[in-house]
């Protein structure tokens, strides 16, 4: 049965990321911190991506992913592969070989929660802003029912939603302020933090 992905985005001012935060470390569970390094390969400008192509190291453990749909819509299909953290070089050389030799390095730090049938990510970005996804994994036919349930739990949180516009001038920003350049001919071997 084919899973999808259904999550939806919105911006965490600083006063909105403490409230957030104090809200799911009181009623969240299973409370995880990931420390995130990606090289986003994806060729398509923002707003016109409809691949995305990523390696990825979260605490330590790597992996190739695949998402499928457009960029902004909220149900997606998404593959992972598991990566020896040794085989991440061979991996981004073997990307270079079918063409994948620019990208985009983003750093993240993300509280994951589970609150209310929703698995709530808050994701800083180092010295630069914070913002917020919420997510079901579903079966196909659920997709929209699932939209729904998460955009009333965030509208009962008091959270704003990108939209479409919104987020793409937030990523934009994010290129431009926060993210780097990777180029496979300069920047190979990738030095990732552990």
């Amino acid at each position: 049965m084919e899973m999808i992905r259904v999550e939806l985005r919105g911006p965490l001012s600083g006063s909105e990321y403490d409230r957030l935060k104090s809200f799911l470390d009181e009623n969240g569970t299973g409370k995880r911190v990931l420390y995130r390094t990606l090289v986003d390969f994806s060729r398509q400008a923002v707003g016109t991506k409809d691949v995305e192509v990523k390696l990825r190291v979260t605490n330590n453990e790597a992996e190739f992913i695949v998402k499928n749909g457009d960029f902004h819509d909220p149900s997606r299909q998404e593959a992972g592969v598991s990566l020896d953290r040794d085989q991440m070089h061979n991996m981004m050389q073997a990307l270079s070989f079918l063409g994948y030799t620019t990208g985009i390095i983003c750093r993240r730090n993300i509280s994951k929660y589970s609150y209310n049938q929703l698995e709530f990510s808050i994701i800083e970005v180092p010295g630069h802003s914070h913002y917020y996804e919420a997510e079901i994994v579903c079966e196909h036919d659920k997709t929209a029912e699932a939209e729904i349930t998460i955009r009333e739990i965030l509208e009962s949180l008091d959270l704003e939603i990108f939209t479409k516009t919104e987020f793409f001038e937030y990523v934009e920003s994010l290129n431009i302020e926060a993210n780097e350049l990777y180029d496979h001919r300069r920047d190979f071997p990738l030095k990732l933090k552990k």
